[in-house]
């Protein structure tokens, strides 16, 4: 399929001379500046810039060939075809689609729409939700893919989701006992790390967060020699990588400048803490960690080379963590937990009463958590000025520096706890440093 002939900024601009040049009721009768070929892409671009279609202006679609991420998803219509993504993401890097096979019968993409993904040479990273693509051969050069298959694909005969793999299909098929759900690709060089995923029900031990019950996953690490990909070894995961997980993340987490290995094992309990299971970079190979996989919404700290955490422990109560490590473990050095310590009268249309004081309690570990290793200390924000307590909790400057970016840049981004949400937020950091 040929991509346009054109640039689209000289075509737009070919077509604003020409309808500046007639009067004030050729304006009004002029044609829209683009025709969508899809219905669920043009409701897309009308949310993006919340008008319709006949509004959109020559700056809006010049702004919209500059995007780098694109998500597409079928709230009012299905996904017909992708032919409008070249044309009004010239540059675009990373596509997300999600297609609802349940909602609409015709979601489904053709072999058109995947040459169309195949001809866009910007393109670095996709993540789809769909039934069985026709075609997986547009994956093999990006280096970030996410692929997950909807439930009657699963099961299908038709499901190809193990194509995707650089090792092959029937590499794949005998290392798992399930039918794929989801794939995850990541390079990184010459290896390539990916997340394949079953519906085989695995059962551990007794019941705990993360061993009772999940489905088969496996992390498998393989290496480019002479153009063909070599097996190294795999890693199991144990945990449940369920629907809102993140996927496979490469970072260094324990600041040793070598980049480990996270799966998102999704979120937990009532307060949806966000947990991830964690190999860690062993001389070529990786080990397991378990203290990593206990800390909740980890952040990373690399200028202090502390693992941060916050977690809210009820609709009064918020708490934030550093770890350190040393000796192989994730230990947690320091906690700080905020509580109302005086509230007020119930204001009128409030939901509680007003708080006029907080109280922190802080408490610094050693060799442990236990009352014997543990100095406490509390503050009443009411003993201080405004000033004062901004100074000592929350100036990035202090030890807390609570409203600093380091407790807001974790393994993805743009979290912060206030706006968290159980259906997760932000995007994979890997992603960022792929497609810039």
């Amino acid at each position: 399929m040929k991509r346009f002939a054109l640039p689209l900024c000289i075509f737009l601009l070919l077509l604003c001379l020409n309808t500046c040049s007639g009067d004030e009721s050729d304006i009004q009768n002029a044609e829209p500046l683009y025709i969508f070929q899809d219905l669920a892409v043009k409701y897309s671009i009308e949310r993006f810039f919340d008008k319709s279609a006949d509004e959109l202006t020559a700056d809006d679609f010049y702004e919209l060939s500059k995007l780098h991420s694109f998500s597409l998803t079928e709230h009012f219509t299905p996904i017909t075809t992708l032919r409008d993504l070249p044309e009004l993401f010239p540059e675009l890097r990373h596509l997300h689609l999600r297609i609802e096979p349940s909602r609409f019968d015709e979601a489904l993409l053709s072999e058109i729409d995947i040459m169309v993904l195949e001809e866009m040479d910007t393109l670095l990273a996709v993540a789809i939700n769909a039934d069985v693509l026709p075609s997986l051969d547009f994956t093999r050069r990006l280096p970030y893919v996410r692929l997950r298959y909807t439930e009657a694909a699963v099961l299908s005969d038709e499901n190809n989701l193990a194509e995707a793999s650089v090792l092959g299909r029937e590499f794949i098929e005998n290392q798992m006992t399930g039918s794929i759900r989801e794939y995850v690709k990541v390079a990184d060089g010459e290896r390539v790390y990916e997340l394949i995923v079953s519906n085989h029900e695995m059962y551990g031990g007794p019941y705990d967060l993360f061993s009772w019950w999940h489905d088969e996953a496996k992390v498998f690490v393989s290496e480019k020699r002479n153009g063909e990909y070599y097996f190294l070894f795999y890693h199991e995961v144990t945990g449940l990588v369920d629907m809102f997980s993140r996927g496979l993340i490469l970072i260094d987490v324990n600041f040793d400048g070598q980049k480990d290995i996270l799966v998102s094992l999704g979120h937990f309990g009532i307060q949806g803490l966000e947990r991830f299971a964690c190999f860690l970079y062993d001389n070529g190979r990786y080990k397991k960690s378990d203290s990593f996989s206990a800390i909740a919404n980890p952040s990373l700290d690399v200028q202090n080379k502390k693992i941060l955490s916050t977690w809210r422990n009820s609709s009064a109560s918020h708490s934030w963590a550093m770890f350190s490590y040393e000796n192989d473990v994730f230990t947690e050095t320091h906690r700080l937990t905020w509580q109302p310590e005086e509230t007020g009268e119930y204001p009128e249309g409030g939901h509680g009463p007003e708080i006029i004081s907080r109280r922190f309690t802080i408490e610094h570990f050693f060799d442990g958590i236990g009352d014997e290793n543990t100095i406490t200390e509390i503050y009443i924000s009411s003993d201080y000025t405004d000033d004062e307590w901004i100074a000592m909790f929350y100036d990035e400057n202090s030890f807390w520096g609570l409203s600093s970016d380091k407790w807001y840049t974790p393994v993805h981004n743009h979290w912060t706890l206030l706006d968290w949400s159980i259906y997760g937020s932000g995007k994979d950091i890997h992603i960022m440093e792929i497609i810039g």
